[in-house]
């Protein structure tokens, strides 16, 4: 069992299957309920995540986490961290063991690298440097 605190997004409109389906997954706490159709978003629910239909969510806070990776990525709406609207990566991070960090890298080098299996994780450019550091990550034990 999965017990975490979420928040559903305001623009949110469960049909009447899928709100059953989310009060069914509330362990503690009020039933969700809606207002003008819509999720209230300024409420949080303790759920088991496990339960939870595929619908839009925020995780506010792990309460407790058993060691399941949940794979089933397909029907989930990606998390978007909207403070700077970027998305927040998935699965794809998970998969990496390896990672490095290539500074001053040209493009030459790069290429070798992507050539090679790596995969760009994070594109950092430097303030006083002409070419940007690259963090690069694969899934399997490569050369460097």
């Amino acid at each position: 069992m999965r017990l975490v605190e979420v928040e559903f997004p305001r623009e949110f409109k469960p049909d009447e299957a899928t709100l059953a389906a989310m009060n069914a997954a509330v362990v503690w706490g009020p039933e969700i309920q809606l207002y003008e159709g819509r999720c209230m978003s300024w409420n949080k629910y303790l759920i088991d995540k496990d339960k939870l239909p595929a619908v839009p969510h925020a995780v506010v806070r792990y309460v407790v986490d058993t060691p399941v990776l949940d794979v089933a990525t397909e029907q989930r709406v990606p998390m978007v961290n909207t403070k700077v609207n970027v998305m927040v990566p998935g699965l794809g991070l998970l998969n990496l063991n390896r990672v490095v960090v290539k500074t001053d890298c040209c493009t030459e080098e790069l290429n070798k690298c992507l050539s090679q299996g790596w995969r760009i994780v994070a594109v950092c450019p430097q303030p006083d440097q002409r070419r940007p550091d690259y963090v690069l990550g694969c899934s399997e034990a490569l050369p460097e």
